[in-house]
Order: structure tokens, then sequence, then C-alpha cells
């Protein structure tokens, strides 16, 4: 098994959850703060749990193939 690979696919997975989730939190605050912006924080979580479900895919593709 290519453990780096595989490293590189979970490192990318778990960034983008990561991120989904302090956007998605961030969004409870940003109308209280300078100047708004909630829902440009909810569009930015979804392009990061999209990110995620690509590499989670990707994730199970590779281990299939081990």
């Amino acid at each position: 098994m290519d453990t780096d690979k595989f490293e590189s696919i979970s490192s990318e997975f778990l960034e983008a959850l990561n991120q989904a989730d302090f956007l998605a939190y961030s969004s409870i605050f940003s109308e209280y703060g300078n100047g708004g912006g909630g829902a440009d924080y909810i569009n930015q979580s979804r392009t990061q749990v999209k990110r995620a479900a690509g590499s989670i895919k990707e994730a199970i593709n590779f281990l299939n193939k081990e």
C-alpha cells in the first residue's frame, strides 16, 4: 500500500472538513461583526464539504484498489 498517497488523500479530507466546520461556525457570528456576510460563509462551507466528499470518495477508491 502506498501510505504516502493515502496520507495525502486523508490530509486533504481532514483539511476540507475542518475548514467547512470553521466557516459554518463563523457564519453564526458574521451578521454581528463587521458588515455581515453570513451567507458567504455558508457558501464557502458548502464548497469545503463538497471538497471533503470528493476526497473521501478518492480514499475509498484508493482502498478498493489496494
